[in-house]
């Protein structure tokens, strides 16, 4: 088990995303709004805010709310509360997957904490439902139109000089 004080629950965090695969910041104000962790693999961004309140005095609901917004407002791919907190219970994880919002536990983080790095990513990409086979595939697909427009602008050209 890790210890909560201070900014460890964010080291972890961000120790965790790093082995998962993905590039990570810490403490940014890239949306106008500080993020503790900011997971990137390409184009998909996850903001992650990290609870270390022990005390029933964190309102989840109203987090849960908050980071929806913030998240919408970033444009984010995924939003991820990861929370400490003992007041978390099934209301919670439902309003979370109605909002499109990860809710993370203490328990669900010593497991991910547990894993093997390959095992992680698996676990990790399961939670988060990030799909990394659509994700390589809609980078072809990008790629793939990108080419293709160049080499349409390249005959445009081409055959107005010729023209």
């Amino acid at each position: 088990m890790y210890n909560k004080k201070g900014a460890l629950l964010e080291e972890l965090v961000t120790a965790l995303f790093k082995r998962a695969g993905f590039n990570v910041e810490t403490y940014t104000n890239k949306y106008g709004f500080e993020v503790d962790v900011l997971a990137t693999k390409g184009n998909y961004n996850i903001i992650i805010e990290c609870k270390q309140y022990e005390a029933a005095d964190l309102s989840v609901k109203s987090l849960l709310f908050e980071w929806e917004s913030k998240g919408r407002f970033a444009k984010a791919n995924k939003t991820i509360i990861i929370t400490t907190a003992r007041n978390v219970n099934k209301y919670h994880y439902e309003l979370a997957k109605k909002l499109g919002v990860c809710l993370i536990d203490d328990n669900t983080l010593n497991m991910l904490n547990s894993l093997g790095d390959k095992k992680l990513k698996i676990r990790l990409n399961e939670l988060i439902r990030f799909d990394s086979k659509g994700y390589w595939r809609r980078r072809i697909i990008k790629y793939l139109i990108y080419v293709l427009a160049i080499g349409l602008v390249l005959g445009l050209i081409y055959y107005k000089i010729l023209k």
